[in-house]
Order: structure tokens, then sequence, then C-alpha cells
């Protein structure tokens, strides 16, 4: 008989085999963790708060998920500045 970890562990490979490999090419091994990693990644890359990720995660703390996945947030810098600037010449297009 088995155990609940050996049922996480066959749909795991289940669903692993299923997806496409332009996501990760060939590779074997691919862990629980693998897909949770992935599943924050790809949420702040198409720019969902990192609060509601963390809130996803489990996390308690938004700032922990930050730690963890911030390197993939420098893009958000640069938006955030481009659009205060564009807010700047406009309020200056408008005086």
């Amino acid at each position: 008989m088995e155990g609940p970890q050996g049922v996480v562990e066959n749909t795991l490979d289940d669903v692993c085999s299923a997806l496409p490999l332009v996501l990760w090419g060939p590779r074997e091994g691919i862990r629980l963790h693998d897909l949770r990693h992935t599943h924050a990644s790809l949420l702040l890359a198409a720019g969902v708060p990192v609060h509601v990720v963390a809130q996803r995660l489990g996390h308690a703390d938004p700032g922990f998920t930050m730690r963890v996945y911030g390197h993939l947030l420098p893009r958000q810098q640069r938006d955030a500045a481009e659009l205060v600037a564009g807010m700047v010449v406009v309020a200056q297009a408008a005086d």
C-alpha cells in the first residue's frame, strides 16, 4: 500500500510529464517545490502584487516573499520610475 507522500509524488510525476517541454526543456525529477517556485515566479512576472503571491504561498510576511523572489522584480522599479516621470510631464504640460 502506498502512503500519501507516494500518491503526491506519483501525481506530481504525471503532471510534470504532461507539461510542455517549452517551460523547462527535457528534465527529470521536477519536485513539488519546483512547481511552487515556478508558480510564484510566473505570478510576479505577470505583475501580481507581492502580498497576493505571499498569501498564495502561505507566507505570513510579504517581506519574506520579497527576499526570496525580489530578484525577479527589477523591471517593476523601472516601470514605476517611468510611470512617475510620465505623470510629471503631463502635470507640467497642464500648467
